[in-house]
């Protein structure tokens, strides 16, 4: 055991008397790329998820303001067609079915005559009213109204 002793001593003695070494890697200075890179991928990244979230967003609004413009327009249509319908129903109410005779059809003229420029102030449905030729057919029967029809009436009563 002394032996093992001994060697411990001087191992001892020789690691401490021995000089300490450190070595230090030098340190490289790095380009400045190097530590800017990830920063501009970072920042390109961030900008192109913005950028595409804003163009669904913008993209979104249109078609949702298109898909409003579009109802808005058929609302509009219906309540033209709607006006138009229930000027037109004036018309039954001049010439009523009557068992017993024909009346006199005093206000007949003015209401049809009053329906023309309705037709012609309908922006939305003129141009299906104009292509169908229901513009024509209804100047004709203005024609008819305040010409043929109503010196017939006045001419031949029937009660």
């Amino acid at each position: 055991m002394i032996h093992f002793a001994l060697m411990t001593a001087v191992l001892v003695d020789q690691a401490a008397q021995g000089p300490l070494v450190v070595q230090i890697p030098q340190l490289e200075s790095d380009p400045w790329f190097k530590w800017l890179l990830p920063t501009i991928v970072q920042t390109i990244v961030s900008l192109l998820s913005i950028g595409s979230g804003v163009a669904i967003a913008v993209r979104s609004f249109r078609a949702n303001r298109r898909s409003e413009h579009e109802q808005w327009i058929r609302d509009q249509k219906k309540a033209e067609w709607k006006e138009l319908f229930s000027i037109i129903s004036r018309i039954e109410q001049e010439i009523p079915v009557i068992y017993s005779g024909i009346p006199s059809h005093e206000n007949l003229e003015s209401t049809v005559l009053g329906i023309l420029p309705l037709l012609r102030g309908q922006i939305f449905i003129y141009p299906v009213l104009e292509s169908g030729g229901s513009i024509k057919e209804w100047e004709e029967y203005v024609l008819y109204v305040s010409g043929r029809f109503t010196r017939m009436t006045q001419t031949y009563p029937l009660y």
